[in-house]
């Protein structure tokens, strides 16, 4: 009898081994499963940070030229004031040539009927003298 229980507690022994061996094949798999998500994992993170490292390389350049352009519309609205300021200034001038312009021109017919007057005194003076 005690051959007996030791069969039997070498087969329950056995069967605790199969199942711990089969706990094991299973476990391994598991582990080699994990393994390959983990890889697959790390594959989408280096994808992911390159694709972060672009995007920040991408976000600098775009600020660097937005800077720029900042300046350039300052420069621009810079420049627009002063041509608004130059324009003004001619607009002055042209107005001060119109009327320096006017006077001339008032003195010319001024000298022109004074002229034309002359001519007359004089036409009246030969036809005063013929008689």
């Amino acid at each position: 009898m005690h051959l007996n229980n030791k069969e039997i507690e070498n087969n329950k022994l056995n069967e605790q081994i199969d199942i711990l061996s089969d706990s094991s094949v299973n476990l391994i798999k598991e582990k080699e499963k994990m393994e390959r998500k983990v890889y697959e994992l790390s594959q989408i993170k280096n994808k992911n940070s390159n694709k972060m490292d672009k995007l920040q390389e991408d976000n600098e350049q775009l600020s660097k030229i937005c800077v720029n352009q900042d300046l350039a519309i300052a420069n621009l609205e810079k420049e627009k004031l002063e041509l608004i300021m130059k324009n003004e200034d001619m607009k002055k001038e042209i107005k001060s040539l119109h009327i320096k312009l006017k006077t001339k021109d008032d003195k010319i017919n001024s000298f022109k009927n004074q002229s034309n007057e002359g001519h007359k005194d004089v036409e009246r003076l030969k036809v005063y003298y013929k008689t």
